[in-house]
């Protein structure tokens, strides 16, 4: 993560997570993983709704919280979604998917 964070130049990062085991837990160990690389910041860590219709409240934080990058800890559901509604923002960060 922190080699591609360098790649990209993002010193912000959004971690985001589907608040389920899988997806929080990854988004834990890559918050701490960026903490302590001292390459980038979390600009914020966030967990969404599964199933949720509507994505917005939480894209709008991504952009408020000025993230060049965006890592998604859960299941390819929510994250498509996220996706999708990033997309059509129009924003300009990096998103990972995990």
């Amino acid at each position: 993560m922190i080699s591609q964070s360098k790649k990209l130049g993002s010193k912000l990062i959004a971690v985001i997570h589907d608040k389920g085991d899988y997806g929080k837990g990854f988004a834990e160990f890559a918050k701490q993983f960026i903490e302590e690389g001292k390459v980038a910041k979390v600009a914020l860590f966030e967990g969404v709704t599964p199933g949720a219709v509507d994505y917005t409240a939480v894209v709008q934080k991504i952009k408020r919280s000025k993230a060049t990058a965006v890592i998604f800890g859960g299941y390819h559901p929510e994250a498509s979604k996220n996706h999708h509604r990033y997309e059509e923002e129009e924003s300009k960060s990096c998103f990972r998917f995990r």
